[in-house]
């Protein structure tokens, strides 16, 4: 089983992000499955979403991407989200300029606990977009999951504070999307366990494929890899 946690449907054609796009994608890595968003903007589509996510035949889930910078309106658009059925929802605080912090992004994970969703956070690129203040909000809402994704970013400082991040809050899973180096995974599941790394890719910004395979040959055992790929994902998507 494999389901790619962080794909982007749709947008502008250019972003060769259409129904049949990725379902081409996922035929190619061999997963059933992806965890969908809007492509990027100031307000993410996700009313433009939904008709989207049913050209999948049952393979793609609903994920709002919303923006705290635009005050209460995130929280109420996470609810109409909810209404839907989805059960994530992404935040991009280094895009749309936003603390972790700010009562607006508070607002968010409140209301994604209370409705069962699990917040998939960008990291790295930004002092807006560090791992430690996932870890802050994460405390103060411990019955919200939270994915850190892109391991905190690109600099392997940042990738440590992810690692310590989530070795001290339950409630946070780390994602490993757009993550280079392989050898970071192997370093993450000896802390917190093969049950709190997610795979995702974040397509078509990037190929399925090439993040796939990093984690593929990254020393992973095959149980581990089964939860990695697609287990822990599904998890998130029944909880």
């Amino acid at each position: 089983m494999i389901i790619d946690a962080h794909v982007h449907l749709g947008g502008a054609p250019a972003r060769q992000g259409s129904p049949q796009e990725i379902l081409q994608q996922l035929d190619e890595i061999g997963a059933g499955a992806a965890v969908t968003m809007p492509g990027p903007g100031l307000r993410p589509d996700n009313a433009g979403l939904r008709p989207l996510l049913e050209a999948g035949g049952g393979r793609f889930h609903g994920c709002a991407w919303v923006n705290p910078a635009l005050g209460h309106e995130a929280a109420a658009e996470l609810e109409s989200c909810g209404q839907w059925g989805w059960k994530f929802v992404k935040l991009q605080p280094e895009m749309h300029n936003f603390s972790m912090l700010d009562q607006a992004t508070e607002e968010v994970a409140e209301v994604a606990g209370a409705l069962g969703m699990t917040v998939i956070v960008h990291t790295g690129g930004s002092v807006k977009a560090q791992p430690w203040a996932v870890g802050e909000i994460a405390s103060r809402h411990r019955g919200t999951r939270f994915i850190l994704d892109h391991m905190g970013g690109p600099e392997a400082e940042d990738v440590r504070v992810a690692i310590l991040m989530a070795e001290r809050h339950p409630n946070i899973w780390l994602g490993t999307s757009k993550s280079i180096d392989r050898h970071k995974y192997r370093q993450a599941v000896d802390v917190i366990g093969a049950e709190r790394l997610v795979f995702g890719s974040d397509a078509p910004n990037v190929s399925m494929a090439s993040e796939i395979v990093r984690v593929q040959h990254a020393g992973f055992s095959e149980a581990e890899l089964e939860l990695i790929l697609g287990r822990n994902a599904l998890h998130l998507l029944q909880a």
